[in-house]
């Protein structure tokens, strides 16, 4: 391999990362993480018959809470890490956000 064609191979990896880094920032490649998340979340866990037993469960948010922990109690350690991770990127998210709209909040005419 001859000094150009290795240098043509070098500069067509940096263009693919800087077109990547130019196209996709953190903040998309967050939300396309929950999305995949929530994609397996949804494949996982039949969510309208979580809704529906939470409903005849009570209606005190003391009821709710105690159904939700026993829910993900009882299911198996790949829900249980799947609705970790979405906790904890969602808050990563939703920070990341708030980061992201403050500025613009602060400028605003409505800025208080």
């Amino acid at each position: 391999m001859n000094t150009t064609s290795l240098q043509r191979a070098v500069m067509r990896r940096v263009y693919f990362i800087w077109a990547g880094r130019f196209i996709m920032n953190r903040f998309t490649a967050k939300l396309a993480l929950m999305g995949i998340l929530l994609w397996q979340f949804a494949a996982l866990v039949f969510v309208a018959a979580v809704v529906s037993n939470a409903q005849h469960g009570g209606a005190g948010l003391v009821h709710q809470a105690s159904y939700m922990a026993k829910a993900f109690i009882a299911t198996n350690l790949a829900v249980q890490t799947i609705i970790l991770a979405i906790v904890i990127f969602g808050g990563w998210l939703a920070l990341d956000a708030y980061r992201n709209i403050r500025p613009l909040l602060s400028h605003s005419p409505w800025a208080v």
